[in-house]
């Protein structure tokens, strides 16, 4: 069943890591509506899962804490895709100079 989801591109290690990160998130003091914290929580898994190996592929992360980027990008969420976005580009740009 694992191998057919992962021909999808779906890798339940990352969504599952990346659902208790958006957990994390919203559990954070603000109070959400329903609909926002729905939103959230799809946002970092989403990030977790399809994310986690570009993350971790261009940053040269060890790939023993893989885990732990889809459980940071599952709390980050979309903040957390500007975050790893800005530090790509601008690690490119200092090897180009």
């Amino acid at each position: 069943m694992e191998e057919k989801l992962r021909d999808v591109g779906l890798h339940i290690a990352y969504m599952v890591a990346g659902f208790a990160g958006s957990l994390v998130a919203i559990s954070k003091g603000a109070q959400f509506s329903f609909r926002k914290a729905f939103f959230l929580i799809v946002c970092g898994v989403a990030s977790a899962n399809y994310l986690t190996m570009v993350v971790v592929t261009l940053m040269n992360v060890p790939k023993g804490i893989q885990f732990g980027i889809a459980f940071l990008l599952g709390v980050l969420g979309l903040n957390g895709i500007q975050f790893f976005i800005d530090k790509i580009f601008k690690s490119n740009d200092n090897t180009q100079s």
